[in-house]
């Protein structure tokens, strides 16, 4: 299988202090290899703030990459870069992969899984306030 796409929509708690300016990366890790890290906001976008539901999105360039399967092999990490506290709730992913069919001939065919990891997490650099990491185990 070809991971594809992934997506992340990411909620932040309604109290004015649960909005964070700190910045907040994302590693995607197929068993113990990182295969990708990105900023969740690379730039001008729409900060974390507080009762915020944001969709982010990273496509996997050119064919993909390879997965035998998604459980136990994928999981991604969003990471605090400050002390500004951010805290996150309820986060729903959407994982885009191709699988490969036999049939008469041999075709790809596009499939989605969808994840939800409830509860509520704080990151922060601050250990008095949260950790650093956040990991989704797929």
């Amino acid at each position: 299988m070809q991971l594809k796409m992934i997506d992340w929509t990411l909620r932040t708690g309604a109290s004015p202090e649960d909005g964070t300016d700190t910045r907040v990366s994302v590693e995607v890790w197929r068993d113990n290899t990182m295969v990708e890290n990105l900023w969740v906001e690379p730039g001008n976008t729409t900060r974390l703030d507080s009762r915020e539901v944001q969709t982010y999105s990273w496509e996997f360039p050119d064919a993909g990459i390879e997965f035998d399967s998604i459980g136990g092999q994928l999981k991604v990490v969003l990471r605090a870069w400050g002390d500004d506290l951010w805290k996150a709730l309820d986060i729903d992913s959407k994982v885009t992969f191709d699988v490969l069919i036999f049939t008469p001939s041999v075709h790809w065919v596009r499939r989605t899984a969808n994840f939800t990891f409830a509860g509520v997490d704080v990151l922060s650099t601050d250990s008095a306030e949260g950790r650093v990491t956040l990991q989704l185990n797929y």
